[in-house]
């Protein structure tokens, strides 16, 4: 050992072998402060370490000894709320005990840690990772060494929590759910870990791999959390239970979607970087004896799809049955759409018209009497969503059966037409009310950009369908048309007007703008075929 540790050593044994540092870490791990004052124990811990570090200044003998209490009292300060004070001390102190991380292992990887916590709790989660990754390189420095002093361990499983969150805070998915995953196999290792907890988060780090296309991996997370989670009816194990339920039920979700996207690419070769199958690696807990979940392949018939979605469908009934409508409006409204989403994959899957209908009638039926209870101006973005996605359904539901109404003879078609009407003025009135919504004032240029390509698909809808709309004159057939017109035209003033960025929306402006020109000649041609 280099002298200079050797006299870091002396120095730390001052403060180590103090009886007074000693009882003052006993008050700061006590838990039985009275509820009116929660730092009393705290409080009485940093007057015994500064009268030590008055002691030890006045020796004059013991630099290292004084900044080590500095990094203590610092630690103490920012437990105590009194964040600020305590963070000038931890900065100051590191700058010395630094220079011996293999004496000062513990302490520097606790005031790092913290100092990761303040910058976080900031806003500045870029700080707080550079802080949160030098506690993370002093212990792998310490663990590579072969020295990992008492307690560094626990302080590690820490920086690695830490670094999960931050870096979900950044938008770093991959290395927030990296970290996570070693948070909880951590928490294994160490045999101290609140079940609920743990199976809480397992299932949130279920949500990264299921993103990811990981399905396997998600589900030996979800699988881990419904072993571990404990037997219990109160409100936290219930949410626990319906979270492990809609992620069964997302999970299933993801495997049909995932399995649609597949087919379709092997009916031509796949582009490169283009996954043909899915990703079957499973990295698991050290401590869990719980066997690996089966390969998801490719869903490749109707009946396999058709089980998948029931499956499905069982969990995020569950789910709905604890996150009720009345307390839990947002969870129940997601769910919701969940469902739906499993219906229209089904139907893609199936590629059968009838299916579809049936299955699309289902998705309104499970929507629409929601939407009719939730307040627009409260849950103004689930109302847009739920409108759009009820009139897409209406609209395409309204296409299949025009299609099918041709080839029928005059009467039975006849018959279709009022059932088509209907869906198409239930589309157009759905996406008007999302237009409606995202003017607000009625003014267009009152529309938030992020929803641009939104809004004109619903204009677009709009301008299609009223032309659709099955007429019983050409005056009423006249009339539809010129609807449509303006609805085009007012789409092409709003993507030619001022410097909006419409380029997502550029092959249907295409068509808007053909519209606009072929439209006046129909309705020319249809105004003087009038009998």
């Amino acid at each position: 050992m280099a002298g200079g540790d050797e006299d870091a050593l002396r120095q730390r044994a001052l403060v180590d072998d103090d009886s007074r540092v000693q009882e003052a870490q006993r008050l700061s791990a006590a838990t039985n402060d009275r509820d009116d004052a929660p730092f009393q124990s705290k409080y009485e811990a940093r007057k015994l370490l500064q009268t030590v570090r008055n002691d030890l200044v006045e020796s004059g003998e013991s630099p290292l000894a004084v900044a080590l209490l500095d990094c203590l009292l610092g630690c103490n300060l920012i437990e105590t709320e009194e964040s600020s004070s305590g963070e000038l001390l931890i900065v100051s102190s590191l700058e010395s005990i630094r220079k011996h991380p293999t004496v000062f292992h513990a302490e520097l990887i606790h005031g790092l840690n913290l100092l990761g916590i303040q910058w976080s709790q900031r806003g500045d989660s870029s700080r707080a990772r550079t802080h949160l990754e030098d506690a993370k390189a002093v212990y792998d420095a310490a663990f590579s060494s072969g020295d990992v002093p008492h307690g560094a361990l626990a302080l590690n499983t820490q920086t690695l929590f830490y670094l999960a969150q931050v870096y979900s805070q950044l938008g770093d998915t991959e290395n927030a759910a990296f970290y996570c995953r070693q948070t909880l196999n951590r928490q294994l290792d160490q045999r101290q870990i609140n079940a609920l907890e743990w199976a809480s988060n397992s299932v949130k780090l279920s949500a990264f791999y299921i993103s990811s296309n990981r399905l396997r991996q998600a589900q030996y997370c979800i699988d881990c959390a419904i072993a571990v989670k404990p037997d219990g009816r109160s409100e936290q194990h219930l949410h626990v239970e319906a979270d492990i339920s809609c992620a069964i039920g997302e999970l299933l979700a993801r495997y049909l979607h995932a399995s649609l996207e597949l087919s379709s690419g092997r009916r031509r070769p796949p582009a490169q970087g283009e996954p043909s199958s899915f990703d079957q690696r499973v990295d698991t807990f050290d401590q869990m004896d719980v066997p690996l979940p089966p390969p998801f392949n490719v869903i490749e018939h109707v009946k396999d799809a058709q089980a998948v979605v029931r499956k499905a469908m069982s969990s995020l009934q569950h789910a709905l049955s604890i996150y009720k409508l009345d307390g839990y409006v947002s969870d129940h409204v997601v769910i919701l759409q969940k469902l739906s989403g499993l219906l229209k994959d089904l139907a893609a899957f199936a590629g059968d018209p009838s299916l579809t209908c049936k299955l699309y009638k289902r998705r309104i039926d499970t929507l629409e009497p929601v939407l009719l209870k939730l307040n627009p101006k409260v849950y103004t973005d689930f109302v847009r969503q739920m409108s759009f996605e009820i009139a897409e359904a209406c609209s395409d539901m309204a296409d299949i059966k025009m299609t099918q109404a041709e080839a029928l003879p005059p009467t039975a078609k006849a018959a279709r037409v009022k059932k088509i009407n209907h869906l198409i003025a239930k589309a157009i009135a759905g996406f008007t009310a999302f237009v409606q919504s995202l003017e607000g004032d009625g003014e267009q240029a009152s529309v938030d950009p992020a929803h641009y390509r939104h809004y004109l698909m619903a204009k677009f809808h709009i301008a299609r369908l009223t032309s659709k709309a099955i007429a019983d004159s050409n005056d009423a057939r006249v009339a539809g048309m010129q609807r449509s017109l303006d609805e085009y035209a007012s789409i092409v003033r709003f993507c030619d007007g001022k410097a909006r960025d419409v380029s997502a929306f550029r092959d249907e402006l295409a068509i808007c703008r053909d519209m606009c020109a072929l439209l006046p000649i129909q309705i020319q041609r249809t105004t003087t075929s009038s009998p």
